[in-house]
Order: structure tokens, then sequence, then C-alpha cells
């Protein structure tokens, strides 16, 4: 009997405990400045390419993206990357040469959406700015990209895809029952193939092509 109650607790053990283990046997370096905002950050496949943003609290509108390309030991300050924003929402190609951006205008209140094909030395504007854009996903080669916004006195809200590295874009928002289901679309994501959308709105759910 106390042998057969050995082996439940020892079953049990396995089953309950490696999560608190595995949990345990992380640790953490801080890699960036203290005192600073921070908001969103990236890292490629291998986890040697990084991106994150900050602002300085003294200019908190005139950020730019930040990169590191040893892991985040170091890290550099992408003054191609346009400025006056908020980076809210940053996302990067497996390799980490291929990055999307979403920031916030602070002049204009608006997000804009800003993608660079060369590991951030250059950057372009997507499409008719300012967009409100929400959320952006990449597939794992940067080739497909997925993008929600909201609406605006310009443009309906949706879910938009590239195939093209963001030079061209289709909407793709879900349609039910013939309507076009508007924005707001506060999130996206897309498998790493670039075949498979997921999205979710405000009060209508979430969304799987």
């Amino acid at each position: 009997m106390r042998k057969n109650l050995t082996a439940i607790f020892a079953a049990a053990t396995l089953v309950l405990v490696p999560s608190a283990i595995a949990f345990a046997s992380y640790t953490w370096t801080n890699v960036g400045v203290v005192d600073e905002l921070w908001y969103a950050a990236a890292m490629s496949d291998s986890g040697s390419v990084a991106y994150s943003s900050k602002n300085d609290f003294l200019s908190p509108y005139e950020a730019h993206v930040w990169k590191s390309t040893n892991g985040g030991a170091t890290w550099s300050e992408l003054t191609s990357s346009p400025d006056k924003k908020t980076w809210r929402r940053i996302v990067t190609s497996g390799d980490g040469s291929k990055v999307a951006a979403i920031g916030y205008g602070h002049n204009s209140y608006a997000e804009y959406l800003s993608l660079s094909n060369n590991g951030g030395s250059t950057w372009t504007s997507v499409g008719d700015q300012p967009r409100e854009w929400l959320d952006v996903a990449m597939s794992r080669n940067g080739s497909v990209l997925v993008a929600t916004n909201k609406s605006t006195l310009d443009s309906d809200g949706g879910v938009w895809r590239s195939t093209d590295g963001g030079v061209n874009w289709a909407d793709v928002t879900p349609v039910v029952d013939s309507t076009k289901i508007l924005g707001p679309w506060r999130s996206v994501s897309v498998s790493s193939d670039g075949q498979r959308i997921l999205a979710g709105r405000d009060y209508r759910g979430v969304f799987l092509s």
C-alpha cells in the first residue's frame, strides 16, 4: 500500500510541479536603461536581433525605435525611424531584417504604420497616413503583413493584408451576411507561413481565416 501511495505521489508531482520548476529556472537581466519609458519589443528567431522603443521623460513624443544585434547586451537608437512617435507596437521577421512598427503621433493623435526592409536603416509609411492603425503582425519571412485599424472620417476600420512586404495592401475584413464588419479591430496575428490570420474586434469576437 505504501509503495502504491509513493508511486501515486510521484506521478502527481510530475504532473503538477514541472511548470513551477521551469518557472524557477528562468533568470532575468535588465538590459534597458532604468527610469525611461520602454514600450514595444520584438525579437528575431535566434534572439540575436531585437527591437524596442523607449521615450524620454523630458520629450516623451520624440522617440525612435531602438535596436540590438547582440541579444540585448547593447542598444542603438535608429534615428532613421520616424520621430515624434510613441511606438506602441513592433514586429520583426524571423531573421530580424524586416520591421513593422505602429507609432502614436502626439500632434495628430493618430496611429502611423511604418516599415523597414533593411534592419531599420530606412523606413517607409504605409498607405494614406494617418489611418488609426491599432495592431500589426508579420510572417516569418516578412513577406506577409496583416494590420488592423479603426474607423475614421477618411477610412473604414478593418483588417488589411499585404503579400509583398507592405508595398500593396488589400482589405480582407471579415464579412458576415454580406455585411463588412467595421472596426475597431483591436488585435491581429498571423501564422509563421502567412496563411492563417486571427483578428479580434470589440464586441464581435475573434475571427479566423
